[in-house]
């Protein structure tokens, strides 16, 4: 044997490889349905929850922090108390997950009647991209629970 040549092998030649090729239409894999869009816009809801909602001054304030203070404000942690129960019969695919989605979904809307009882239109001057997400997932979350299948 020489330098410059590979070392010999007792090991068999390896079988040929195929590759099958199917076609795409039929593939079967993840299907994206409307109870894994509840799931996900659930768990943005829980998210938003704990992101800053307005800012005052120099201080921001998210939901969480609201509901701590109590009296009406404790009706505040229906969102993430909603949120979760949409999660949870969005991925488990429970039949009744239509009916959570839209119960979940009014809760940023319900919440946003209600700041506007107590600031009227300035309300909008100090929403921060928390409030806008959370409103946004409440959106997307009625969407995905109206309509068939």
């Amino acid at each position: 044997m020489h330098e410059d040549s590979a070392p010999e092998s007792n090991l068999p030649p390896a079988p040929p490889r195929t590759i099958t090729v199917t076609d795409p239409s039929r593939a079967e894999g993840f299907i994206l349905r409307k109870s894994h869009v509840v799931a996900v816009c659930g768990a943005a809801l829980v998210a938003a929850f704990f992101l800053p909602w307005f800012q005052v001054l120099f201080t921001n304030a998210s939901g969480f922090d609201l509901a701590k203070q109590g009296d009406i404000y404790s009706l505040f942690w229906a969102m993430p108390i909603f949120g979760s129960i949409a999660f949870i019969a969005g991925a488990t695919t429970h039949k009744s997950y239509k009916t959570a989605a839209a119960v979940a979904g009014i809760v940023p809307f319900a919440i946003l009647s209600y700041g506007f009882t107590k600031m009227n239109a300035d309300l909008f001057k100090v929403l921060t991209p928390g409030a806008w997400f959370g409103l946004c997932a409440g959106a997307a979350i009625l969407l995905a629970a109206a309509g068939k299948k």
